[in-house]
């Protein structure tokens, strides 16, 4: 499983780079000005998407697809290793001892 993980999380990685660069190609097509704002302005690449749905929506589906594809992969390999995988932080805070209030009542007045 950790072989099919991984060959379905490499293909995804190119299928999202691939389209990534088409869709950077579409939207310089268009204008020079649609790239460069898709390049540094956040959104950009949604507002040209809606603005110019004929001609972005096939890069904009396969990248989909692609982030589905790592989608996949990440759930057939981090279950198979929890170890990889912490719930807690390493950095986290200790948690305190929690005691209940018998739990507390009793320490209390046994060690006074």
């Amino acid at each position: 499983m950790d072989i099919l993980a991984m060959v379905l999380f490499g293909i995804g990685a190119l299928v999202c780079a691939g389209s990534g660069i088409w869709y950077l190609i579409v939207t310089f097509q268009k204008s020079v000005l649609w790239g460069v704002a898709n390049l540094f302005i956040p959104f950009a690449g949604l507002a040209f998407l809606i603005k110019h749905f004929q001609e972005a929506w096939k890069p904009c589906l396969l990248s989909g697809i692609g982030a589905i594809m790592v989608g996949v992969s990440a759930a057939i390999f981090i279950p198979a290793h929890p170890e990889l995988f912490p719930t807690t932080s390493p950095f986290a805070p200790p948690q305190p001892n929690r005691l209940s209030l018998c739990e507390y009542l009793l320490n209390e007045a046994l060690w006074i």
